[in-house]
């Protein structure tokens, strides 16, 4: 019997797509909302409100950008997070454990990261803890 996966990607997550608000947004990292309904910004605050994560970078301004809203994605660690724990944005829209109550959660890790700036797999699901 072969071993069953346990990183990596499960399923068809549930995207929507906007445009970048400004250029050199990057994949895996938290998104808010915009200067208007259509554009999505890469976190710059600690504990911002998510829409969800980026999937995919881009280029320029005003680049099509698929927000993971629901569902697994690959999200970049600001911290060592370890698999189970809720996550939020640090102020450069990376991901880092929840620690208080009444935290913007972005979700929850479904596999650990040692270290800042590696990658690792989110169950995107917003909620304020």
């Amino acid at each position: 019997m072969s071993a069953v996966a346990t990183t990596g990607i499960v399923g068809k997550p549930h995207t929507r797509t906007y445009q970048a608000a400004a250029a050199g947004q990057l994949r895996g990292l938290v998104l808010v909302q915009g200067a208007n309904d259509s554009t999505l910004a890469t976190a710059a605050a600690a504990n911002a409100v998510p829409i969800g994560i980026q999937e995919e970078s881009t280029i320029y301004a005003g680049d099509p950008v698929s927000a993971v809203l629901w569902g697994e994605a690959t999200a970049i660690a600001g911290a060592a997070v370890n698999a189970g724990q809720y996550v939020v944005s640090n102020a450069a829209g990376q991901l880092i454990a929840s620690t208080a109550v009444g935290d913007n959660v972005v979700g929850k890790a479904l596999s650990s990261a040692a270290l800042a700036g590696d990658e690792f797999v989110i169950l995107v699901s917003p909620f304020i803890r």
